[in-house]
Protein backbone atom coordinates (compact mmCIF):
# COMPACT_ATOMS: atom_id res chain seq x y z
CA UNK A 1 0.00 0.00 0.00
CA UNK A 2 1.37 3.42 -0.91
CA UNK A 3 2.15 6.17 1.58
CA UNK A 4 -0.55 8.38 0.05
CA UNK A 5 -3.17 5.67 0.54
CA UNK A 6 -2.17 5.24 4.19
CA UNK A 7 -2.35 9.00 4.80
CA UNK A 8 -5.78 9.17 3.16
CA UNK A 9 -7.02 6.31 5.35
CA UNK A 10 -5.57 7.74 8.57
CA UNK A 11 -6.77 11.30 7.96
CA UNK A 12 -9.81 10.73 5.76
CA UNK A 13 -11.68 8.11 7.79
CA UNK A 14 -11.87 10.16 11.03
CA UNK A 15 -12.73 13.29 9.04
CA UNK A 16 -15.57 11.49 7.25
CA UNK A 17 -16.86 10.15 10.59
CA UNK A 18 -16.82 13.66 12.09
CA UNK A 19 -18.76 15.07 9.13
CA UNK A 20 -21.39 12.31 9.36
CA UNK A 21 -21.86 12.73 13.13
CA UNK A 22 -22.05 16.52 12.90
CA UNK A 23 -24.60 16.27 10.10
CA UNK A 24 -26.77 13.89 12.14
CA UNK A 25 -26.76 16.18 15.18
CA UNK A 26 -27.61 19.22 13.04
CA UNK A 27 -30.50 17.36 11.40
CA UNK A 28 -31.80 16.16 14.76
CA UNK A 29 -31.68 19.72 16.11
CA UNK A 30 -33.62 20.99 13.12
CA UNK A 31 -36.19 18.21 13.61
CA UNK A 32 -36.56 19.13 17.28
CA UNK A 33 -37.18 22.76 16.30
CA UNK A 34 -39.92 21.70 13.88
CA UNK A 35 -41.57 19.55 16.54
CA UNK A 36 -41.38 22.38 19.09
CA UNK A 37 -42.97 24.77 16.57
CA UNK A 38 -45.59 22.46 15.05
CA UNK A 39 -45.97 19.44 17.34
CA UNK A 40 -49.01 18.50 19.37
CA UNK A 41 -48.75 19.82 22.96
CA UNK A 42 -49.10 17.36 25.83
CA UNK A 43 -48.00 16.68 29.39
CA UNK A 44 -45.66 13.87 30.34
CA UNK A 45 -44.62 12.20 33.57
CA UNK A 46 -40.92 11.41 33.77
CA UNK A 47 -40.61 7.69 34.50
CA UNK A 48 -36.81 7.41 34.52
CA UNK A 49 -33.66 9.38 33.75
CA UNK A 50 -30.25 7.99 32.91
CA UNK A 51 -26.97 9.34 31.57
CA UNK A 52 -26.63 8.95 27.79
CA UNK A 53 -22.83 9.20 28.22
CA UNK A 54 -22.61 11.90 25.54
CA UNK A 55 -22.62 15.69 25.39
CA UNK A 56 -24.39 18.27 23.23
CA UNK A 57 -23.07 21.84 23.11
CA UNK A 58 -21.05 21.13 26.25
CA UNK A 59 -24.04 19.81 28.23
CA UNK A 60 -24.45 16.19 29.33
CA UNK A 61 -27.32 14.39 27.60
CA UNK A 62 -29.94 12.38 29.50
CA UNK A 63 -32.11 9.51 28.28
CA UNK A 64 -35.56 10.26 29.66
CA UNK A 65 -38.42 7.75 29.60
CA UNK A 66 -41.77 9.55 29.50
CA UNK A 67 -45.43 8.61 29.90
CA UNK A 68 -47.05 11.15 27.54
CA UNK A 69 -50.74 12.06 27.87
CA UNK A 70 -52.11 14.06 24.93
CA UNK A 71 -55.39 15.94 25.23
CA UNK A 72 -57.20 13.01 23.59
CA UNK A 73 -56.18 10.92 26.60
CA UNK A 74 -54.51 8.02 24.74
CA UNK A 75 -51.21 8.00 26.62
CA UNK A 76 -48.01 6.40 25.32
CA UNK A 77 -44.46 5.80 26.52
CA UNK A 78 -41.44 7.15 24.72
CA UNK A 79 -37.69 7.53 25.33
CA UNK A 80 -36.16 10.91 24.45
CA UNK A 81 -32.69 12.38 24.64
CA UNK A 82 -32.38 15.86 26.09
CA UNK A 83 -29.45 18.01 27.19
CA UNK A 84 -29.18 18.65 30.93
CA UNK A 85 -28.86 22.39 31.56
CA UNK A 86 -29.03 24.63 34.63
CA UNK A 87 -32.60 25.50 33.65
CA UNK A 88 -33.89 21.91 33.50
CA UNK A 89 -31.61 19.94 35.85
CA UNK A 90 -34.07 20.00 38.76
CA UNK A 91 -37.04 19.22 36.51
CA UNK A 92 -35.51 16.07 35.00
CA UNK A 93 -36.46 13.84 37.93
CA UNK A 94 -38.74 10.77 37.99
CA UNK A 95 -42.28 11.75 38.93
CA UNK A 96 -42.03 15.30 37.59
CA UNK A 97 -44.59 16.47 35.02
CA UNK A 98 -43.12 18.28 32.01
CA UNK A 99 -44.62 19.90 28.90
CA UNK A 100 -43.81 18.11 25.65
CA UNK A 101 -44.66 18.34 21.97
CA UNK A 102 -44.81 15.36 19.64
CA UNK A 103 -45.33 14.45 16.01
CA UNK A 104 -48.72 12.67 15.87
CA UNK A 105 -47.62 10.67 12.82
CA UNK A 106 -44.47 9.45 14.62
CA UNK A 107 -44.98 9.60 18.36
CA UNK A 108 -41.38 8.55 18.96
CA UNK A 109 -40.51 12.06 17.77
CA UNK A 110 -41.27 13.72 21.10
CA UNK A 111 -39.43 16.72 22.55
CA UNK A 112 -39.47 18.11 26.09
CA UNK A 113 -40.36 21.82 25.88
CA UNK A 114 -37.38 23.82 27.23
CA UNK A 115 -37.98 25.99 30.26
CA UNK A 116 -37.70 29.75 29.79
CA UNK A 117 -34.85 31.61 31.46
Amino acid sequence: MSTEAIVIMVVGAPLLLAVVLLGRSLLKGRGDSQILANGVPARAIILSVQDAKTRLNGHPVALVRLDVTPRDGAHFEVMVQTPVTRQNALTLQPGQVVPVRFDPAHRTRTVIVPREG
